[in-house]
Protein backbone atom coordinates (compact mmCIF):
# COMPACT_ATOMS: atom_id res chain seq x y z
CA UNK A 1 0.00 0.00 0.00
CA UNK A 2 2.68 2.51 1.00
CA UNK A 3 4.95 1.51 -1.85
CA UNK A 4 2.18 2.27 -4.37
CA UNK A 5 1.92 5.81 -3.02
CA UNK A 6 5.69 6.19 -3.26
CA UNK A 7 5.62 4.84 -6.81
CA UNK A 8 2.92 7.40 -7.66
CA UNK A 9 5.02 10.16 -6.13
CA UNK A 10 8.06 9.06 -8.15
CA UNK A 11 6.00 8.90 -11.34
CA UNK A 12 4.86 12.46 -10.68
CA UNK A 13 8.53 13.49 -10.55
CA UNK A 14 9.45 11.69 -13.81
CA UNK A 15 9.59 14.89 -15.88
CA UNK A 16 11.98 16.50 -13.43
CA UNK A 17 14.19 13.39 -13.47
CA UNK A 18 14.28 13.30 -17.29
CA UNK A 19 15.13 17.01 -17.44
CA UNK A 20 18.02 16.57 -15.00
CA UNK A 21 19.46 13.60 -16.91
CA UNK A 22 19.08 15.36 -20.27
CA UNK A 23 20.86 18.45 -18.99
CA UNK A 24 23.57 16.28 -17.43
CA UNK A 25 24.33 14.76 -20.83
CA UNK A 26 24.22 18.14 -22.53
CA UNK A 27 26.53 19.78 -19.99
CA UNK A 28 28.97 16.87 -20.19
CA UNK A 29 29.67 17.47 -23.89
CA UNK A 30 30.35 21.17 -24.60
CA UNK A 31 33.82 20.42 -25.96
CA UNK A 32 32.43 17.82 -28.34
CA UNK A 33 29.69 20.18 -29.48
CA UNK A 34 32.25 22.91 -30.21
CA UNK A 35 34.52 20.46 -32.03
CA UNK A 36 31.71 19.14 -34.22
CA UNK A 37 30.44 22.63 -35.09
CA UNK A 38 33.98 24.08 -35.41
CA UNK A 39 33.02 26.89 -33.06
CA UNK A 40 35.37 29.81 -32.40
CA UNK A 41 37.46 29.75 -29.23
CA UNK A 42 35.37 32.42 -27.50
CA UNK A 43 32.20 30.40 -28.07
CA UNK A 44 33.92 27.27 -26.82
CA UNK A 45 35.06 29.00 -23.64
CA UNK A 46 31.57 30.44 -23.12
CA UNK A 47 30.01 27.00 -23.46
CA UNK A 48 32.51 25.51 -21.02
CA UNK A 49 31.72 28.19 -18.44
CA UNK A 50 27.96 27.74 -18.96
CA UNK A 51 28.36 23.96 -18.59
CA UNK A 52 30.37 24.42 -15.40
CA UNK A 53 27.63 26.62 -13.91
CA UNK A 54 24.95 24.24 -15.15
CA UNK A 55 26.70 21.26 -13.61
CA UNK A 56 26.84 22.99 -10.24
CA UNK A 57 23.09 23.65 -10.47
CA UNK A 58 22.44 20.03 -11.48
CA UNK A 59 24.52 18.70 -8.60
CA UNK A 60 22.44 20.77 -6.19
CA UNK A 61 19.19 19.65 -7.87
CA UNK A 62 20.20 15.99 -7.59
CA UNK A 63 21.09 16.45 -3.92
CA UNK A 64 17.72 18.10 -3.24
CA UNK A 65 15.96 15.30 -5.10
CA UNK A 66 17.69 12.68 -2.96
CA UNK A 67 16.71 14.60 0.18
CA UNK A 68 13.10 14.67 -1.03
CA UNK A 69 13.17 10.90 -1.56
CA UNK A 70 14.60 10.30 1.90
CA UNK A 71 12.12 12.71 3.51
CA UNK A 72 9.10 11.36 1.62
CA UNK A 73 6.19 10.44 3.83
CA UNK A 74 2.97 8.77 2.87
CA UNK A 75 0.41 11.51 3.47
CA UNK A 76 -2.47 9.06 3.17
CA UNK A 77 -1.13 6.66 5.81
CA UNK A 78 -2.90 6.70 9.17
CA UNK A 79 -1.04 8.43 11.98
CA UNK A 80 0.22 6.46 14.93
Amino acid sequence: MGSNNFADWRRAKRGERLLIWSLTLLFATPGLICFLTQAPTAVSIGLEVAAFIGNRWLRRARRERLRAIVAWEDETAPLG
